[in-house]
C-alpha cells in the first residue's frame, strides 16, 4: 500500500506514484459528486495544489461542473478555502455542503 502524504516531496515521476496520479487526475475531472474529508490542502502540499489547479481550469474550460461539493473538516476556514479554490469549477447549479468531520457526513 502506498500513501502520498501532504507535502512537497512526492515523486509523482516514479511508478507507483505516476500511475496514482493520473489516475486521481483524471478522476477529479470527471466526477460529478466532490467528496473532500478532513484534508486542509497546506501550503507545503504544492503538487497536490497544481493537481488541483489543473483540474479546476479543465473542468472551467470544458463546462464541466461539480454538481456537487462534499467538505468535511472541524475548521471553517478549511472549508472557506476550499470552497474558493473550486469556484471556478462551480456553475450555478452547482450545491456545497459543510460538515464538522466525517460522522456528520456519514449520517446524512
Amino acid at each position: 500500500m502506498s500513501i502520498l502524504p501532504p507535502g512537497w516531496n512526492k515523486q509523482i515521476d516514479k511508478n507507483p506514484y505516476k500511475q496514482l496520479w493520473k489516475a486521481a487526475r483524471l478522476k477529479l475531472e470527471q466526477c460529478k459528486t466532490l467528496i473532500i474529508v478532513g484534508y486542509s490542502l497546506p501550503e507545503t502540499d504544492l503538487l497536490a495544489k497544481a493537481l488541483f489547479a489543473e483540474v479546476i481550469r479543465t473542468r472551467k474550460a470544458r463546462k464541466h461542473y461539480v454538481k456537487e461539493l462534499h467538505l468535511a473538516d472541524p475548521n471553517d476556514s478549511v472549508k472557506q478555502k476550499l470552497i474558493e479554490m473550486f469556484v471556478p469549477a462551480l456553475n450555478a447549479r452547482s450545491k456545497i455542503f459543510r460538515y464538522r468531520d466525517i460522522k456528520e457526513l456519514a449520517s446524512i
